[in-house]
């Protein structure tokens, strides 16, 4: 596998997907069963993909592929339904050298691994819909007076700026 050969495939999964999930998010976050097939089969097919490029090429870091196919790279492991495969592709992110991912994208993926198993997020990047006012909320976290100070560690937006994103 060559670097320029895991970019470009890379950058045409996560665009393919991207371009998909925006469809349905001009649609007020509702899905029909056929959309959730839709997503289900371009996350497996993305997820086959990345799990070849770890095995074969390793992580796909800024140096490697570029700072956008790193980042796709990123978002592809991120909607993966392999939380396995997510706490591998983790490890690999927290072992890099600095510069070589982006500190942002480790939160997102901690947080999104966190939350797949049910336990508080660190970083507050996983919402979730209030099932009584229909408000977005930050799924459960490990400390509310701390996200903030944590959030800045990595680069990210206040809480409270981030949660009037989605509205």
């Amino acid at each position: 596998m060559e670097a320029k050969e895991v970019k470009k495939n890379i950058i045409r999964l996560a665009n393919t997907e991207q371009s998909f999930r925006r469809k349905i998010f001009k649609t007020g976050y509702t899905c029909t069963e056929a959309d959730i097939e839709i997503l289900r089969k371009l996350d497996k097919e993305s997820t086959d993909y990345m799990v070849k490029v770890v095995a074969d090429f390793g992580l796909p870091t800024i140096p490697l592929v570029g700072e956008k196919a790193s980042l796709f790279a990123w978002l592809l492991v991120q909607h993966s339904a392999d939380l396995e495969f997510q706490k591998k592709y983790l490890d690999l992110m927290k072992k890099a050298k600095p510069k070589e991912v982006s500190p942002k994208n480790i939160a997102y993926l901690e947080d999104r691994i966190l939350m797949y198993a049910g336990k508080p997020q660190i970083y507050g990047t996983q919402v979730v819909r209030n099932k009584s006012s229909g408000e977005w909320e930050p799924y459960i976290l490990t400390s509310r007076e701390k996200v903030n100070g944590l959030r800045k560690s990595v680069g990210l937006d206040t809480l409270e700026d981030y949660i009037k994103s989605f509205e």
